[in-house]
């Protein structure tokens, strides 16, 4: 069932990005989506490490998944497609950024 659920929430702030990088400061949104993925994927790592105590919240990694699938959607990736567009010359930038991604 968690693979549908982040789908879904994958195709929802794929349409939902573009409206939210506009409005926002770039800057601002990046860190704190960055700040946000970052505590999410040390909240996953706790409930690894002590998987004794937490066996009672089988739900934190589910959760935790889709914060990180939505800051990845709404603030990182589409700010680093713009700073790509924005870094590399127009005559390499297809070749560039094919590489990289």
């Amino acid at each position: 069932m968690g693979p549908i659920y982040v789908g879904t929430i994958r195709v929802l702030f794929a349409g939902i990005s573009p409206f939210v990088v506009n409005h926002l400061n770039p800057k601002w949104l990046f860190v704190t989506c960055q700040c946000i993925s970052s505590l999410a994927m040390s909240t996953i790592g706790i409930y690894v490490y002590f998987p004794d105590y937490l066996s009672d919240y089988s739900w934190i990694p589910l959760v935790m998944i889709i914060i990180i699938v939505i800051m990845r959607a709404s603030g990182i990736l589409p700010i680093m497609y713009v700073l790509m567009n924005e870094l590399y010359p127009t005559e390499i930038r297809t070749q560039s950024i094919g590489h990289i991604v």
